[in-house]
């Protein structure tokens, strides 16, 4: 237990935390507050936390006026009480900056999450998480950033989130007027809620999410990405498999401001057995959405493949090339739907929609605006669907579709 106003910088390394501390004992315990030392540091390498009745490790360094330093390289957690792996709260409203990199860190087993953060530092937030494992704790990685007006940015890569109860990787990011959040070769599978989830809250005024090379199967939701700032989502999806999950495949979410999404070399197959998509992109605020697909594969969605919904005054743009959205089991191959002033733009290159239950693709719009297939259909094929290959509804205002 380090408990102290006056804690130099700290390195644990090469060391076992394990057993006998109680119900509630942490492996180590500390709680830094104001240090003398300033910028504060604090490194663990080549550490074991077993066993232990509540956290592996629980640290809170607060007060800190310019940054807060955390390295975890080389560290397990594993069979930790209802604590979980590690509990880390990294700054506080005076801090300018935090700087958190997790190197081949083991989660596993533990009671709470594996490795959760709670940064409030005011200034900017970086976060690197590589080559690491979480699987079998209630929530694998947690990181919630809760900082003031600056910048958060967070690296996922080389890592895999398996078997979780809750999710695999939860990110949440408020209060920040820019948040990046970039995922490479993870694996998510068979988490109980969701492989990944992030969102950005209500103050967050502008989010960029990239993800490459990832791979979602067995979820309840494969990747969740949920949007409340008052500025654009952009979200950049590619070389990405989504399978057998549950609810969802891939989710985009925007409940202020405008959404880009952005799918390439896509493949989502036998997601939303619940009644749910392989692809859902919906916004439910005034801004508008704007969607491309290239080369996107979805099949055998429990209800639509792939659905884009506008709930409110904005418009929808969706471009689709080498798309292909086959055997829906109760609804659509491709759905977009239209309830405020902006109505639809569509256009489609190269797209097979065939053996669907209902439409190979609907264009439903409830606007003042036509519905438009600006660029045209070039190369549209819609066979053995239980309803049109192509359907256009206006369910009021205009009267007309624009379709070259």
């Amino acid at each position: 237990v380090f408990t102290s106003t006056s804690i130099a910088p700290l390195t644990l390394k090469d060391l076992v935390f394990t057993g006998g501390n109680g119900a509630g004992g942490e492996g180590v315990s500390l709680d830094v507050a104001a240090p003398p030392i300033d910028p504060y540091a604090l490194v663990v390498q080549n550490v074991e936390f077993r066993h232990n009745g509540g956290h592996g490790l629980l640290a809170s360094i607060d007060g800190i006026t310019t940054a807060a330093t955390v390295t975890l390289a080389d560290v397990v957690f594993a069979n930790n009480g209802e604590g979980g792996g590690a509990i880390m709260v990294v700054g506080s409203t005076p801090t300018t900056a935090s700087d958190v990199t997790v190197r081949n860190v083991r989660a596993r087993d533990n009671g709470g999450a594996g490795l959760t953060f709670d940064d409030q530092t005011a200034g900017a937030s970086s976060y690197v998480v590589r080559e690491s494992q979480f699987a079998k704790n209630d929530d694998g990685l947690v990181v919630e950033l809760a900082g003031l007006f600056a910048a958060a940015a967070l690296s996922v890569r080389e890592s895999t989130f398996a078997d979780n109860f809750q999710g695999g990787a939860t990110i949440r990011a408020a209060n920040f007027s820019t948040v990046s959040v970039d995922v490479t070769d993870a694996v998510f599978s068979a988490n109980g809620v969701h492989g990944a989830l992030v969102e950005t809250a209500s103050d967050a005024t502008t989010a960029g999410v990239v993800l490459e090379r990832v791979t979602a199967t067995d979820n309840d939701v494969g990747v969740m990405v949920t949007h409340g700032g008052s500025g654009t989502l952009t979200v950049g999806v590619d070389d990405a498999v989504f399978t057998k999950n549950t609810a969802a495949g891939f989710a985009a979410h925007v409940e202020m401001g405008d959404g880009a999404v952005a799918l390439a070399h896509v493949v989502a197959r036998g997601n939303g057995a619940n009644a749910g998509n392989n692809i859902l992109i919906d916004d439910t605020g005034d801004g508008s959405l704007m969607v491309t697909l290239r080369r996107v594969d979805a099949r055998d969605a429990g209800a639509d493949n792939i659905r884009i919904v506008e709930a409110e005054a904005g418009s929808v743009a969706a471009s689709f090339d080498h798309v292909a959205a086959a055997a829906s089991h109760t609804a659509h191959g491709i759905a977009i739907v239209e309830s405020g002033a902006g109505g639809i733009a569509a256009a489609f290159k190269r797209t097979a929609v065939v053996h669907n239950a209902l439409e190979g693709v609907l264009l439903a719009a409830d606007a003042d605006t036509p519905t438009t297939v600006p660029g045209g259909i070039d190369g549209l094929r819609g066979e053995g669907n239980g309803g049109h290959g192509l359907l256009l509804v206006q369910l009021s205002g205009v009267d007309y579709f624009a379709v070259p």
